[in-house]
């Protein structure tokens, strides 16, 4: 462990910081904030605990740090991006949002572990985590259905609930990776699984909120 210290101490303090915000993401979205040390951040990165407290002057600024980076990563909001969708109907929209969805789930599992570990938890973090970056995203999703609605082409269920629906369904098996894996005996990783996936959550979603014709 000496030596992978050493190894470390002459990296600039922007790698080093990125490297510390990569570990504690890691860390957090698995664990949860309560699960997690300092301690242990610095021993994931091979540095001394002296160098996480140089960057961040507290755990709590470096949880906030890691989900600015997370979010921003994602790019959460531009998933619903009304630009992107201005020419197709209602039906096409939400699939394409849906497999969008689905897509970046996959690609960034632990945005739905944050989800699940700070909605449980709930508290002052997850006050700003609402409101900072999980409100805006998901007002933009429930716009969708409620313009569904509307307009006739969607069953007058919540949109909220809708909402909540499609995402415990497109997300959870990457959350639970290993429970997933066991009960399909493959990665849920697999580019064919989220392929299933997305078709499968795109079938659900619209055979059951779309209005029958007559």
């Amino acid at each position: 462990m000496a030596e992978r210290r050493s190894s470390r101490a002459g990296k600039a303090p922007v790698a080093a910081r990125d490297e510390i915000l990569e570990v504690a993401l890691d860390r957090f979205s698995r664990l949860g904030f309560d699960g997690v040390s300092t301690a242990a951040i610095a021993q994931g990165v091979g540095i001394s605990q002296s160098l996480i407290l140089y960057h961040f002057e507290t755990k709590e600024a470096m949880w906030r740090a890691a989900m600015e980076r997370l979010f921003s990563r994602v790019g959460v909001r531009a998933l619903v991006d009304q630009a992107a969708y201005k020419d197709l109907d209602i039906a096409n929209r939400l699939k394409v949002v849906l497999r969008r969805f689905v897509h970046t789930s996959a690609r960034h599992p632990e945005l739905g572990r944050v989800i699940l570990t700070e909605g449980t938890a709930g508290g002052a973090r997850f006050d700003w985590l609402f409101e900072t970056w999980l409100k805006p995203s998901y007002s933009l999703y429930r716009q969708i259905f409620e313009e569904g609605i509307e307009a006739g082409v969607l069953k007058p269920h919540d949109p909220w609930l809708s909402m909540l629906a499609a995402h415990s369904a497109g997300a959870m098996l990457f959350n639970l990776a290993p429970l997933t894996e066991r009960l399909l005996g493959r990665s849920p990783f697999d580019a064919e699984v989220v392929e299933r996936q997305a078709d499968l959550l795109v079938d659900l979603m619209l055979n059951g909120l779309l209005r029958q014709p007559g």
